[in-house]
């Protein structure tokens, strides 16, 4: 069994655009995905900007 890893996304991003969120989305997927092996936190700075 291997060993628990803690992942930190810290990435910049705003509501603002089209494509507003998408990266926020992408890797709250990719941290569901990876959550029963590592414990993930996603930070985003842009957010509260």
């Amino acid at each position: 069994m291997s060993d628990r890893k803690k992942i930190v996304y810290i990435i910049f991003s705003n509501n603002i655009g089209s494509g507003a969120g998408g990266h926020y989305y992408s890797l709250k997927t990719i941290s569901n995905s990876l959550r029963f092996d590592n414990d993930i936190s996603i930070i985003n700075i842009g957010f509260f900007l």
